[in-house]
């Protein structure tokens, strides 16, 4: 995984606006001029989500 990269309150602000207005992260990402992973990561982490955690109620035993 990349550096942390820390993003500005006035970045967060710009992203949480994009993102309300129903913008891609992609979009996001190009308007601010930061990666994609570090929107996306921001992102996740606002809404509560874990990254590093996979669903894994679905396996191959599982799945009919």
């Amino acid at each position: 995984m990349g550096r942390l990269t820390n993003l500005s309150k006035y970045e967060k602000g710009q992203i949480d606006i994009l993102k309300d207005q129903g913008k891609s992260i992609k979009v996001i990402a190009e308007y601010i001029n930061r990666p994609k992973s570090t929107v996306g990561e921001y992102l996740a982490k606002r809404s509560g989500k874990n990254l590093k955690t996979k669903d894994r109620t679905q396996t191959k035993d599982n799945i009919s």
